[in-house]
């Protein structure tokens, strides 16, 4: 399933790693909706996990009613779970959102499929003759987990040709303020310039 979403999202002018987590957890977002609010599993990995961030939160809100169910079984457990002060400082250590430990799982397994595929000459290929370009976040996430150093070079070649474009984009863009500049502005650059973050 990941191979096939980033092979999907090589054909995009976007992060082929961002596509595939927001893709990805669109998906598990719907399942949740459908039927995982009221898994037994899945409502315990949410209490286990310790809160849900506000941007989850608001995902979360849409769905009115149906989270009484994944309530009524979360809250008697942090009840039970908050018998003292001692017990609090424990769960401190490992405190995150299950949605955004979900978006980080889904994460690592697209840059560990992005690895394997960039491992081949035609997967190098691919990827270096799309328009997809890594985000800096995944580039660097992605550099680190490959194993092949000629890949890494590569990968990191097109991310550095794509941000000295970006660059000349911006001087264009402030040259084309002076009041003689004949240039028309750029008025894009900095979506280019935020696609590489």
């Amino acid at each position: 399933m990941m191979e096939l979403c980033l092979h999907e999202a090589l054909k995009l002018n976007d992060c082929p790693v961002c596509h595939c987590i927001k893709k990805e957890f669109d998906e598990y977002m719907k399942w949740f909706k459908i039927e995982g609010y009221k898994e037994p599993s899945v409502c315990k990995s949410i209490q286990e996990a310790g809160y849900i961030c506000d941007r989850h939160k608001s995902i979360l809100k849409d769905m009115g009613e149906y989270l009484n169910n994944t309530f009524d079984f979360i809250l008697p457990i942090d009840l039970e779970a908050f018998k003292s002060p001692k017990s609090i400082k424990k769960m401190a250590k490992h405190l995150m959102c299950k949605f955004c430990l979900e978006e980080e799982r889904i994460e690592k397994l697209s840059i560990m499929q992005l690895c394997k595929i960039v491992a081949s000459k035609k997967g190098l290929s691919i990827y270096m003759n799309s328009s997809a370009n890594l985000c800096k976040r995944h580039l660097i996430l992605t550099i680190d987990q490959l194993k092949d150093s000629s890949a890494a070079e590569a990968i990191l070649n097109k991310y550095k040709k794509r941000l000295s474009q970006t660059i000349e984009a911006l001087e264009a863009y402030f040259n084309s303020l002076d009041y003689n500049s004949a240039e028309k502005k750029n008025k894009r650059a900095f979506q280019e310039a935020l696609k590489l973050y």
